[in-house]
C-alpha cells in the first residue's frame, strides 16, 4: 500500500482549492495534483508521460516556411526547387542595394537613362533563383520587359490595361495569402521570396486607369512591407498628376535621372538639382540622385549592364529550367494557358 507523504509542521502542504460543482470552467485552468509538494511546477495532464519534454517544446515552436517559392507555370501553382546553381558573374552593389528598398521610384526625362537602371535592376535579380526573387511585370509598350517573361522568375505578364488592373489585384490577393500566413506563423515578416511588381510606365497606366490603379496602388504601398511585396515604378513624366502624393509618399526610395526642369526633380526628390545632371546623349553616361531614408547621394557614371550580359542570364534560365517556363500565363485566372 502507498504511503502517505509526511511534511514537516513549518511548511504543511497547501490544499488545492476546491470550487462548486456548478461553478463554470475558469480559463487556463489546471487540475492540481494534491500529492504534488508545494512550490514545484506542474504541466497539464495531456503533457505527462515518457516524452513529455519534447512534446511540451513542439507544441510551442515556430515552424518556418519550406524554403521553396510558389510560382505559376504549368498547370497552376508549382513548387520550385530551392538550391539552384545560380549563374555565374559578379553584381552591382548600387542595384543590389535597390532591390533591398521596400518601394521604389524612378523617374526622369526621356532619354535620361531609365532603362539602362531598370534592366540593371532586373539583371540583378536574376543571379538569384526564383524561390528568393520573384517579378509581376506591367509592360505598357510591350516590348521594354517583354525578353523577362520567358524566365522563371516571371510570375505575371500585362500589357492591356484590363491585364494589368487584375494584375494589380493579383497581387493584392497574393499580399493577402502572405499576411495570413505571416500571422499563422506568429513573425512579423512573410519567412518567404521578395516579388516586384515593375511598371515600366506609370504616366501611360495613371492617365488611362487613374481611379482604378490609384487605390490599388495606395494599398500595396501601405501593407505590402510585411508580405515582402515591392513597387518599382517608372516613368518619363515626373509630373504631379502623374506622381500624386497619395502615392508618392509610399516610395520612401527614389532615383532622379536627369529632368527637364527643376520642378521635375522636386517632385520626385523633393529638392532641386536633377535638372543639372549631365545628358546621357553627350556625355555618354547616365547620372542619378539615389535617396534611401534621410539620404540622398549623386552617382556618376552609373554602371550599365552590357546587353550580352542579359542576354546570356535570360538564356541561361531558359535552357536551364525549361519545364518551369513553357507556356504563358492567362491573368485572370493565374493559371497557365
Amino acid at each position: 500500500a502507498l504511503q502517505p507523504r509526511i511534511y514537516p509542521a513549518s511548511n504543511p502542504p497547501e490544499q488545492p482549492r476546491r470550487l462548486p460543482a456548478n461553478h463554470p470552467p475558469m480559463q487556463d485552468q489546471r487540475r492540481m495534483d494534491p500529492d504534488q509538494p508545494p512550490g514545484r511546477p506542474q504541466r497539464p495532464r495531456h503533457c505527462q508521460g515518457p516524452n513529455t519534454r519534447k512534446l511540451y517544446k513542439r507544441r510551442h515552436r515556430i515552424t518556418p516556411a519550406p524554403p521553396t517559392g510558389l510560382y505559376y507555370s504549368i498547370g497552376g501553382p508549382q513548387t520550385m526547387p530551392y538550391y539552384y546553381k545560380r549563374p555565374t558573374g559578379s553584381i552591382y552593389t548600387l542595384y543590389n542595394n535597390m532591390l533591398k528598398e521596400t518601394h521604389l521610384l524612378l523617374a526622369g526625362a526621356t532619354g535620361a537613362g531609365k532603362s539602362t537602371v531598370l534592366n540593371a535592376i532586373i539583371c540583378t535579380a536574376l543571379h538569384y533563383s526564383p524561390s528568393e526573387k520573384q517579378f509581376i511585370f506591367l509592360d505598357a509598350k510591350g516590348m521594354e520587359l517583354d525578353a523577362y517573361r520567358s524566365t522563371p522568375h516571371c510570375i505575371l505578364y500585362a500589357e492591356t490595361d484590363a491585364d494589368m488592373i487584375q494584375a494589380l489585384q493579383y497581387a493584392i490577393n497574393l499580399m493577402y495569402e502572405r499576411e495570413a500566413e505571416t500571422k499563422h506563423q506568429h513573425v512579423k515578416t512573410y519567412p518567404g521570396g521578395d516579388v516586384y511588381i515593375i511598371i515600366d510606365e506609370l504616366a501611360d497606366l495613371m492617365t488611362t486607369q487613374r481611379k482604378a490603379v490609384t487605390p490599388l496602388l495606395q494599398r500595396i504601398g501601405i501593407r505590402a512591407r510585411a508580405s515582402r511585396i515591392h513597387l518599382i515604378c517608372c516613368t518619363q513624366s515626373p509630373l504631379r498628376t502623374i506622381i500624386p502624393t497619395e502615392i508618392k509618399c509610399n516610395l520612401p526610395a527614389r532615383v532622379a535621372l536627369k529632368t527637364a526642369t527643376a520642378q521635375d526633380s522636386r517632385n520626385i526628390i523633393d529638392m532641386r538639382g536633377a535638372e543639372l545632371l549631365p545628358d546621357p546623349a553627350t556625355e555618354h553616361r547616365a547620372s542619378c540622385y539615389y535617396r534611401h531614408g534621410a539620404i540622398t547621394e549623386l552617382y556618376e557614371g552609373l554602371p550599365r549592364i552590357p546587353d550580352a550580359e542579359r542576354a546570356r542570364l535570360i538564356e541561361y534560365w531558359r535552357t536551364a529550367h525549361k519545364h518551369f517556363c513553357a507556356r504563358p500565363i492567362d491573368i485572370r485566372t493565374a493559371r497557365a494557358i
